[in-house]
């Protein structure tokens, strides 16, 4: 057994998710959201013990949304009213505080254990609330504010996952890095902010390796 703990974060990205339903799941093109300062995971999991003829027979689980608490640097206007669903003019650089509209998003990363390994991780559907954030006068420290979001994450609709032969939504998936599954591979190469990919599903993940989906 090897002893690790996570240390380090980097390249956090979204995308719009544009289709997941009838059985299709398609997204817009991985997004650079912001420079990341940390990722938390809060997930959602409760359990009851049913009794029966006087003893504890069986526990009934059941399985909620994520919580994903986000610390990143200030987004550019363009992207906080993309993930914020209001408003923006492209002319003017202009967020403008229309009723926000509710959109789905992938949200992806990577991270990094004290072993030096790199994880890719994607959250495959969820929401962003907050976009908290503090303005403070200048004084003669150094002291300076980031903002905080939430991500929501939920399974998809769509069942983008083969095992054994039958298919599954999917929350999230986690692998490392290594000399197949690369970042370029998975997340594609970024251009003014925007990649040359969309989202992958697991199954399409497990076909650059060349191994066979079930």
């Amino acid at each position: 057994m090897e002893y690790n703990e996570y240390r380090g974060v980097r390249g956090l990205v979204c995308a719009e998710i544009l289709s997941d339903k009838n059985d299709t799941y398609t997204t817009g093109k991985w997004t650079q959201l912001s420079g990341v300062q940390s990722v938390g995971f809060a997930t959602s999991q409760s359990s009851e013990t049913k009794f029966y003829d006087n003893i504890a027979a069986l526990v009934a689980n059941a399985e909620g949304a994520d919580t994903i608490s986000l610390v990143v640097s200030v987004l550019d206007n363009k992207i906080k009213a993309f993930i914020e669903g209001t408003s923006y003019n492209e002319d003017k650089d202009m967020v403008i505080g229309t009723p926000k509209q509710t959109k789905y998003f992938a949200l992806g990363f990577i991270g990094k254990k004290t072993n030096g390994v790199e994880e890719i991780r994607i959250l495959y559907k969820g929401t962003f609330t907050g976009g908290d954030a503090t303005h403070a006068t200048e004084n003669d420290g150094t002291d300076s504010s980031n903002v905080t979001y939430t991500f929501t994450s939920i399974h998809t609709a769509t069942k983008i996952y083969t095992e054994n032969g039958i298919k599954k939504p999917v929350k999230n998936v986690q692998l490392a890095i290594n000399n197949v599954v690369t970042e370029a591979n998975v997340f594609g190469e970024f251009t003014e902010g925007v990649s040359t990919l969309e989202v992958l599903t697991p199954d399409e993940i497990i076909a650059i390796t060349g191994a066979a989906t079930e």
